[in-house]
């Protein structure tokens, strides 16, 4: 291994509650593309796979299967085909994930995946387990896993933390905090209501409750508070010393109260509104009718047309000033955009975002907040943050009503609703003396955003931002939890380690697991020593080998296999695992490695939708991977994933594209029989031979640079259809091909279609009786082929006149008995070459159009400035370099090339230069410029 360039890449590997499905298929097909087009470069490539068994997934499932759940067992059978004897065999949760990642690996098969099976694994291994305890240590030793209180996802049923891979859709659960602000009524009942805009606390000028719902009255640390009944059950997992004082009360039953603005000291009344969420927040709404939109038109309807409160008089109260809105932001928003009722939800959620955005980025507090405070101090408080912007003001004033008991913090899931796997619905819980790795140390954040920026190539590019904006809004994350298979922790074997927490840099343990395997070293003798010396070079091998019962060399190989292979090279997953696994990724590897170990690339591919859906159970549309190769084959579905988006968007899987991928095979295989089936001969080698031969040096640099950039939507549209009609034009264009040449470009054809369908190019590969396997055979290089930009700019040209030929025979609705054709004079061509350096240089147009002008083509200088212009940006950099040195000779190409025209138009063609004395009758209406010659019809 030592001297070859090496290229270790990995794809998250799956979990094995179920099979592999259609997304499964798109993220390991675009590693196993680079896979095989590395190797073919010359490259040692490692790709490995391994299998998560930890986590809450496969245990959820053993349990319903165990119950008999009516709709897993229907599940199993009929969308898996899980033989009624394979279910009766699972009885443990082990079981079960044994079971599928049989079926998993025998799916990644037959999906001709080029995985290196020796060095697979399960999270559940023993020898996993030691390497996850050393993990945790070292994060404990770098004071990275805290023990603390902090909110976290929790299920009320299983009684524990959730993540990701806990809940139905593999949804995160995203903790959002709220501000509760109290409003105290004058009987001593607090209306708390929940928001996330608290700044705008000093315009609130009334409160909502949704007179359809049911409210709780509750002690909750000794406040009497009334919330809806949703509410009070998720406070009941945040808070502390809880007493129900009333279990039920009708929210119309609140309506016409009175409570107390607690920084303005105003009485204002509680109004019903019926688009008050109870299962959102408290089910209790502050009301700022100047910069909320709903809260100014529900205002506006209920003093207008509710007959209980006609003589209700609120004026809203501007407290934000917003450069553009000279008055109530909301009621301007409101007008422009024509919203009349709060039965426009749709114009209302987009009016409230718009302007939540301009008045947070834009907005600066207004000085009226000071004439609005309603003591000593609020008013000085109101002083200290007038004229700051929102932004500032936010956490200042959210400081504030805390430290005067008018506020406290409420947690709500922001994604919701989010179901644990078993079916409830997931809450927030304030959790005690739970461990947690602390994502949100400062210096940590500050050293995952240098790797980011410095270190890590992100692809597509655009997803750097999102990886960005999740390192700052990551918070502690809980690391543990009581169920479930997994590593205990090493410290407190109560607690099982979580399935995103053990799943960050298990690619490293790809690189030794073999040798752990092939040195029979039991998993009790790998302690932190052992990974201390595999992975960070500490201690002794001699020593370290002595207690291992192995020799120092072979210890120190597997060391030197570890330098080979990392860091790794690229990080294949879906776009679902940015705002975790693979942040995570990036932390634990900027905690646990050298810089020069940490990951150089992670490349993030799109979601695949079915029928421009979704892939969803309850859907209908979800297809398991074996059902999909079932019905097209896998070479036909790599390549419909392939080719249906680039890597970064989201595909779209139709059955509409699969009949087009099977033609298109087809095609190819009956181009390659019928060039097989020819004897070599070595033909003529004119202008179309050399235009094939330098095509199909294009398209080669072309679908290399597209497989280098990760653009394989666009390297497959080159394999699969451009080349095949390269092919067939050049066979059209002939009475006798030359097929040894047309062999030779297949042969090396052949070989790019090897990463993308590696077993179709294998069939064509010994079609066209060659020996060995395609997959090993060196990638073409375009650099070593033949290049003749002549002929290809000649046939660029032949096909503009053709294009123009069928245009003029349109408006003319007659067949030609002959056509001429003038091209411009030799000097004509050399102002061209001059337009074309400007080009180069940057000239503007009107630089252009002056040079033009003075050279008399013969035709407006704007017509011919623009056409040359287009011309020459359309051609590929070396043929505008060929055009502006004058190289390429108009005449002679067209001469050429004047039996293919004749072939393809139909009738007799003459070409004639400007030059020529016969040429002059023919270019009385339509002068001939470089590139665009002068086209007559003869009738």
């Amino acid at each position: 291994m030592k001297g070859k360039e090496k290229f270790f890449l990995t794809a998250a590997y799956p979990y094995t509650n179920g099979p592999l499905h259609l997304g499964h298929a798109r993220t390991y097909l675009i590693p196993d593309i680079v896979a095989r087009y590395k190797r073919m470069r010359g490259i040692n490539v490692l790709f490995p796979m391994g299998f998560h068994f930890t986590g809450t997934p496969i245990l959820t499932a053993t349990e319903a299967l165990l119950t008999r759940d009516e709709n897993l067992l229907r599940e199993y059978r009929e969308l898996y085909e899980v033989d009624e004897e394979d279910i009766e065999r699972i009885k443990s949760p082990l079981d079960l994930a044994k079971y599928f990642k049989k079926r998993a690996e025998n799916d990644m098969k037959n999906y001709l995946l080029s995985i290196d099976w020796r060095r697979q694994f399960t999270t559940v291994d023993e020898e996993y387990k030691s390497f996850i305890r050393w993990q945790f240590l070292k994060l404990k030793e770098r004071n990275y896993i805290v023990r603390g209180t902090h909110p976290v996802g929790w299920c009320p049923v299983h009684q524990m933390p959730v993540g990701m891979h806990d809940t139905k859709g593999d949804v995160e659960p995203e903790i959002q905090e709220l501000t509760l602000i109290y409003f105290l009524s004058d009987d001593g009942l607090i209306f708390p209501a929940a928001t996330l805009r608290p700044e705008t606390i000093f315009g609130a000028v009334n409160v909502w409750v949704n007179p359809k719902g049911k409210y709780t009255i509750a002690r909750i640390e000794g406040k009497v508070m009334v919330l809806s009944k949703e509410a009070f059950f998720k406070i009941t997992f945040q808070k502390k010393d809880i007493e129900i004082l009333v279990q039920e009360i009708n929210g119309k039953e609140l309506i016409g109260r009175v409570v107390e603005n607690p920084v303005t000291g105003k009485k204002i009344p509680v109004l019903p509104a019926t688009f008050v969420d109870v299962s959102f927040g408290t089910g209790i709404v502050m009301s700022v009718p100047a910069h909320a939109p709903y809260d100014y038109v529900a205002l506006i309807e209920i003093m207008e047309s509710d007959e209980s409160f006609r003589g209700l008089k609120i004026s809203p109260v501007r407290v934000i000033s917003l450069r553009g809105y000279e008055g109530n932001p909301a009621e301007i928003q409101v007008k422009l955009m024509g919203i009349k009722s709060t039965a426009q939800k749709e114009l209302l959620d987009r009016a409230t975002k718009e302007l939540y955005l301009k008045e947070f980025n834009d907005g600066v507090m207004d000085s009226s907040i000071v004439e609005l405070s309603g003591n000593d101090l609020v008013r000085e408080f109101a002083q200290s943050i007038a004229g700051k912007t929102v932004k500032e003001s936010r956490e200042s004033v959210i400081d504030f009503l805390k430290r005067i008991g008018k506020a406290d913090s409420f947690y709500e899931i922001a994604n919701r609703p989010v179901y644990c796997r078993c079916g409830n619905e997931i809450v927030v819980k304030i959790l005690e003396n739970q461990w947690f790795i602390d994502y949100e140390n400062e210096q940590w954040k500050s050293e995952v955003k240098r790797a980011l920026n410095n270190t890590i190539e992100i692809i597509p590019s655009e997803y750097r931002s999102w990886f960005m904006n999740v390192v700052d809004w990551l918070k502690k994350r809980a690391c543990a939890r009581t169920r479930g298979m997994g590593t205990p922790l090493p410290w407190d074997e109560r607690w099982v380690i979580e399935s995103l927490s053990d799943s960050t840099i298990y690619m490293a343990f790809y690189t030794v697991i073999h040798k752990i395997k092939e040195l029979n070293i039991p998993a009790g003798k790998l302690d932190e020593s052992f990974w201390d010396y595999v992975f960070l070079g500490r201690g002794d091998s001699s020593e370290l080998a002595g207690k291992l019962g192995v020799s120092a060399k072979k210890l120190e190989e597997m060391r030197d296999e570890f330098l080979y292979w990392y860091p790794l090279d690229n990080r294949h997953s879906a776009k679902d695992l940015v705002p975790n696994h693979l942040t995570f990724m990036v932390f634990n590897h900027v905690a646990i490695f050298p810089e020069q170990l940490w990951p150089r690339r992670i490349v993030v591919n799109g979601h695949i939708m079915v029928e421009g859906e979704k892939m969803s159970k309850s859907l209908g549309n979800f297809i398991p991977l074996f059902k999909a190769m079932r019905e097209v084959g896998p070479n036909s579905l790599r390549l419909a994933i392939a080719y249906s988006a680039e890597i970064g968007n989201d595909a779209n899987y139709s059955r509409d594209l699969v009949p087009v991928v099977h033609e298109r095979l087809r095609k190819i295989a009956e181009l390659i029989e019928q060039i097989s089936q020819h004897v070599e001969n070595d033909g003529s080698e004119g202008i179309e031979e050399k235009w094939i031969k330098s095509t199909f040096r294009r398209r080669v640099a072309s679908i290399t640079e597209n497989m280098e950039k990760y653009q394989f939507r666009n390297a497959a549209i080159g394999i699969y259809f451009l080349m095949e009609q390269d092919l067939r034009r050049y066979i059209s264009m002939k009475s006798e091909p030359n097929w040894k040449l047309l062999r030779n470009i297949s042969e090396e054809w052949i070989k790019m279609m090897a990463p993308i369908t590696p077993a179709f190019a294998e069939e064509l590969w010994h079609e066209m009786g060659m020996k060995g396997s395609v997959t090993l055979e060196n990638w073409p290089v375009a650099e070593q082929l033949e290049y003749y930009p002549q002929e290809e700019i000649a046939f660029i040209l032949l096909e503009k006149i053709k294009e123009d030929i069928e245009n003029v025979k349109g408006a003319l609705k007659k067949e030609p008995k002959e056509i001429v054709i003038v091209t411009a004079s030799r000097n004509k061509q050399e102002v061209s070459s001059k337009v074309f350096a400007m080009l180069e240089e940057g000239a503007q147009m009107k630089d252009l159009m002056k040079e033009i002008g003075k050279s008399n083509l013969g035709v407006k200088p704007q017509d011919a400035t623009i056409y040359l212009y287009e011309f020459y940006q359309s051609l590929p950099e070396d043929l505008r370099k060929f055009v502006k040195e004058n190289k390429f000779d108009e005449i002679v190409s067209l001469k050429g090339l004047v039996g293919i025209l004749e072939k393809e138009v139909g009738c007799r063609v003459k070409i004639l230069s400007e030059d020529d004395n016969e040429a002059v009758q023919f270019i009385s209406r339509r002068k001939p410029i470089p590139f665009r010659p002068s086209i007559n019809l003869i009738i």
